[in-house]
């Protein structure tokens, strides 16, 4: 026999959550709003929810739906990152990633250029830790500054 939502009764599209069957729908009336602080912290992006009614006609798992985090409003599937926050997400990535490899304006005749130089391949250290850049993109780029202030 099959298992039963716990909540409603319901006994297709179940989950097990702590060993409790759930449907999606109660499982995401249960968890949903914890799922998405964790996603948010995580990837960086907010979780599509249910906010009106469910939208068959575009599919099974689709529903209006509000973003957790920039309250983005669409037809989309219950649980999905959100498009616009992914995007964002993205697009503020790459743009830390160009800043980070862009090396510091130090005046030659600074001098506290060793040390200003040792920062920010500090800095790059992070960014390849936090998976920003490549350990490649680093090497070249810390390269190519220290053969500039050689010459």
């Amino acid at each position: 026999m099959t298992p039963a939502c716990r909540v409603c009764g319901a006994r297709e599209s179940l989950r097990q959550a702590l060993a409790v069957h759930l449907c999606v729908d109660c499982w995401w009336d249960t968890f949903g709003e914890a799922h998405a602080r964790h996603e948010l912290a995580r990837h960086g992006h907010g979780t599509m929810l249910q906010t009106g009614r469910k939208r068959p006609d575009f599919g099974n798992a689709f529903a209006d739906c509000t973003c957790t985090a920039c309250s983005y409003q669409a037809v989309a599937p219950v649980g999905e990152p959100c498009g616009p926050c992914v995007a964002s997400a993205e697009q503020q990535r790459a743009w830390q990633a160009e800043k980070v490899l862009t090396p510091p304006d130090i005046d030659p005749d600074d001098r506290n250029r060793d040390g200003r130089l040792k920062a920010w391949a500090e800095r790059l250290a992070r960014a390849v830790a936090a998976e920003l850049i490549t350990e490649a993109q680093a090497r070249m780029v810390l390269k190519r500054e220290v053969r500039h202030a050689a010459a």
